[in-house]
């Protein structure tokens, strides 16, 4: 067993049951035993290992032990494709911190999986010196990303093994009389979504002369060479952590004044939100009294608008009244047209009549004469035209052919005087039917007249009540308009309070990554310290030489 692997190879026959069957990946300990980890763990039943080193180490272990089922890698770890492995062994702390961190290595195992990280303690080691107690923040960069965490520790045991004879049964005792009670070298954190199950104490034997060896005078001169390098590279990541720091408080000094205006925005939004609220109460107030203001104007409009049915209602009696007065009216009318015909021809007949009666007179007047002139002589012949005109007198008066009979005559002009009597009458009868027909026309005219009122009476009080109802709805409007306004000053408070707790989260976050990266730094300070110190003790004394157990 090379020197370099008695510290790490002992966990694998702790982890032997999570080893079995495995996919594996292996970070950390390429540099240290350039593949024999790796074929170890293939050796004891992985299903497949993958290891990550720089390109010195890959080719080497390429060279000595590549075969199926190894495969050895430079590169970054955080571009392997997720859910790939059953079991990722970390050996140092720095894939922590690489890129992704545990985001990246969490996201590397199934579920199911187990992360195994190897963390340095402040007790005594084989090879490393003490490190510095990192316990608390490997417990807070773990915590998020698993639900289990087991720590175990590894401690080393410097003794010896005292066997009987052959042959005899041999029983493990262990007497801590002499020595123990040093703090672990390491601490081992297995974690995942479940506990590994994991209970055995394991004792692990390595050789002891290649560790006596590693402090003589020889391993000494490694030891002080792995120091120096050690410390060259714990300068290089406090440059780095400087750096970082120097980069972090000028993000910090740029977020003070981003949370500077942002406590200026807050405060300005508080007095916006004070103001809003102002003004809500106030848009409450008023809605509250244009609700009830709308409240009264639709009650009004309910009202208006059943005066308004009973008025088109009304309107619509109206209307028909006036349909059927208007029908009377032109009855009226075409009764009156036909009296002034009956009137006219009545007038015609009498004028006829009037005319014939004239010249019957004039006749009558003429034959009278004429008799009277032939009664004076004394012939026959004068008799005989006196009875000729007689008869033509009875005639035209309608009475029978004699002289003797003069009451006919007179009969026939009353009976005249009867009929232009009753033609009279008949056109006194016809100008009264005519004046009634008139009274009633003028009559039906006025209730037109008064429906026609009443109409456009009733279309102006409904255009008002329109208009009123307009008003209203406009009102009803305005109101939500600003009931919308109120709702969206409220979603600007709510926002602005957000923004200001998002910023005062981040404010919290970069505070707290300040203080982690501060601890790095002054761990990596007391490291450097405590290396030098070592380095410096050592140096003076020129050759030292170990414990030489063949002198002993």
């Amino acid at each position: 067993m090379r020197t370099e692997s008695t510290e790490l190879l002992p966990r694998y026959s702790f982890l032997a049951p999570l080893i079995r069957g495995a996919r594996i990946l292996e970070l950390g300990a390429l540099e240290r035993t350039f593949g024999a980890s790796s074929v170890l763990l293939h050796d004891r039943g992985a299903a497949s290992v993958v290891a990550f080193g720089n390109a010195g180490a890959v080719e080497r272990a390429r060279k000595e032990h590549e075969g199926p089922g190894l495969s050895f890698r430079t590169g970054s770890v955080a571009q392997q494709p997720g859910s790939s492995f059953d079991l990722v062994l970390v050996h140092d702390e720095k894939f922590l911190g690489a890129e992704g961190g545990v985001v990246a290595l969490s996201r590397l195992l199934v579920p199911g999986g187990h992360l195994v990280v190897a963390v340095r303690a402040q007790g005594p080691s084989l090879l490393a010196s003490a490190g510095a107690n990192r316990y608390a923040q490997t417990v807070a960069a773990l915590r998020p990303w698993f639900r289990s965490i087991e720590v175990a520790t590894q401690q080393a045991l410097l003794g010896w093994v005292m066997t009987p004879a052959a042959g005899a049964a041999a029983r493990l005792a262990i007497d801590g009389a002499f020595g123990g009670g040093e703090q672990p070298a390491f601490h081992l954190f297995l974690c995942g979504a479940a506990a590994t199950g994991l209970a055995a104490q394991i004792l692990v034997p390595v050789p002891a002369e290649p560790v006596l060896a590693q402090w003589g005078e020889r391993g000494v001169g490694v030891v002080l060479q792995r120091e120096r390098s050690r410390i060259e590279e714990l300068v290089a990541e406090l440059r780095h952590a400087r750096a970082r720091i120097a980069e972090r408080e000028s993000w910090i000094e740029g977020l003070r004044h981003e949370v500077e205006t942002l406590h200026a925005t807050v405060g300005d939004l508080e007095a916006e939100r004070k103001a809003t609220g102002v003004k809500q109460v106030k848009l409450e107030r008023e809605a509250a009294e244009n609700g009830e203001a709308l409240r009264r104007v639709r009650e009004q409009l309910v009202a208006r608008a059943r005066e308004l049915d009973g008025a088109r209602r009304a309107v619509d009696s109206r209307t028909e009244d006036l349909r059927l007065v208007e029908e009377e009216l032109e009855q009226v009318r075409e009764a009156a047209a036909a009296i002034q015909r009956e009137r006219a021809a009545l007038e015609a007949a009498a004028g006829a009549r009037e005319v014939e009666l004239a010249a019957a007179r004039e006749r009558i007047a003429a034959l009278e004469a004429e008799l009277a002139a032939l009664q004076t002589h004394p012939l026959v012949a004068v008799e005989q035209e006196q009875a000729l005109l007689a008869a033509e007198i009875a005639a035209l008066r309608g009475a029978p052919p004699s002289l003797d009979r003069p009451a006919p005559q007179a009969a026939a002009g009353d009976e005249i005087g009867r009929r232009l009597r009753s033609l009279e009458e008949a056109a006194e009868a016809a100008e009264r039917r005519a004046r009634e027909a008139e009274e009633r026309m003028r009559a039906a005219e006025r209730r037109a007249e008064q429906a026609d009122a009443a109409r456009t009476e009733s279309v102006a009080t409904a255009r008002r009540w329109q208009l009123e109802a307009e008003n209203a709805r406009r009102e009803a409007a305005g109101v939500a308009a600003g009931m919308a306004d109120r709702e969206s000053l409220r979603a600007e408070r709510d926002e602005a309070v957000a923004r200001a707790a998002e910023e005062a989260g981040r404010r919290a976050a970069a505070r707290a990554q300040l203080q982690r990266e501060v601890e790095r730094a002054e761990a990596a300070e007391r490291s450097v310290a405590q290396l030098r110190g070592q380095l410096e003790r050592a140096e003076p004394t020129g050759n030292v030489t170990g414990p030489d157990r063949r002198g002993s």
